[in-house]
């Protein structure tokens, strides 16, 4: 609509028509309200993110700062009341004609007090009204003093406190701000940490070593300096390479540096969470092995039940083939056999017979 009003109007419709006014011309010059488009794109921008901050503040906190500016106006109000009949209806002033004139200017009506004392809120020249009259009547000061005090020094700052607050609250509620963000930090976190790798691996392999690592727990500042941040002891360095799980050969820089961001500030519930699932996954596949196990001592019982079975039976056999061979070697003659062959054979045939 902005667009429409401020360049589509009076370009396209009013000024063909042979319509000349000034309210054109105004909204001619509004289309530089425009640029206020670019400050959209000043978010993505680290160095600008702050033009950005101000103006979503601003314009998110339109509803609080007209509260804001309703309760400042009936302060003023309440005080202009006060200024009336304290300073514009007091007789003491009428003792010199020239602080007489100047209160019945500044302080006679309601509306007259609230704009001198709207220029006392801003701090604009207020000695200039409050020190004539206090030579004729001190406590004057406390009035003003009281006026400046809720009104500058309290309701002023509370509409930059609102500004403030609603310029960080929609900066928090920009997804893609803080993917940006977040991004940044990846990749100066990734940069520095990589630096650091190639710093602390001596070796040729490009691997860091557990002894390099040790080593550099003990000399090397930059990764005390980083085991500080990450709110680790010196003397817990070796929990560190534990946890970045590196084989016997070394660590790669992108494994390290992966597993040191990845220690890097408090635990989140999406960490624990996870950490959560992953052992409730360990679990079901304990779980499942358990039953295999289960099954496997069963069949193995059953075998070893089956075998014991097949032995008694194999040994009841081999019993009876004892006691056969031992009745058998009765009916053999212990002196041999005399007879031929050939005379076997014979008897033989003769029985068949």
């Amino acid at each position: 609509s902005l667009i429409i009003f401020t360049g589509v109007l009076p370009m396209w419709i009013l000024g063909p028509a042979g319509l000349k006014s000034e309210m054109i011309r105004v909204l001619q010059v509004l289309r530089v309200l425009r640029l206020v488009r670019l400050i959209r794109m000043f978010r993505l921008k680290k160095n600008l993110r702050m033009a950005h901050k101000l103006t979503q503040g601003l314009f998110a906190s339109g509803a609080i700062l007209f509260h804001t500016y309703c309760v400042i106006g009936a302060a003023l109000y309440v005080f202009s009341v006060f200024a009336v009949y304290l300073i514009g209806r007091s007789p003491l002033f009428k003792l010199n004609a020239e602080v007489d004139s100047l209160v019945q200017e500044f302080f006679k009506t309601v509306p007259a007090a609230a704009f001198s004392l709207f220029q006392a809120m801003t701090l604009d020249s207020w000695t200039g009204l409050v020190r004539p009259l206090m030579e004729y009547s001190a406590p004057i000061w406390v009035f003003f003093t009281a006026v400046i005090m809720v009104t500058t020094l309290v309701l002023q700052n509370l509409i930059t406190a609102v500004i403030v607050s609603h310029a960080l609250g929609k900066m928090a509620e920009d997804d893609e701000l803080i993917a940006q963000e977040k991004r940044e930090e990846q990749k100066a976190d990734f940069k520095v940490l990589h630096a650091l790798f190639n710093e602390l691996a001596t070796g040729e392999s490009g691997l860091l070593s557990q002894e390099d690592f040790a080593n550099a727990v003990k000399n090397n500042k930059r990764l005390k300096n980083n085991l500080t941040n990450m709110d680790v002891n010196v003397a817990e360095a070796g929990e560190i390479w534990d946890l970045l799980d590196a084989p016997p050969e070394g660590i790669a820089k992108e494994t390290f540096a992966n597993g040191m961001r990845a220690m890097k500030g408090e635990a989140l519930a999406k960490d624990s969470f996870s950490i959560v699932q992953r052992v409730r996954r360990i679990n079901a596949r304990i779980s499942r092995l358990n039953v295999r196990l289960v099954d496997y001592k069963k069949q193995i019982d059953k075998l070893r039940t089956d075998s014991t079975i097949v032995r008694n039976e194999l040994g009841g056999l081999l019993h009876e083939v004892h006691q056969f061979l031992n009745f058998a070697s009765g009916c053999v003659s212990a002196q041999g056999i005399s007879r031929t062959k050939q005379q076997l054979e014979a008897d033989m045939e003769t029985t068949y017979r």
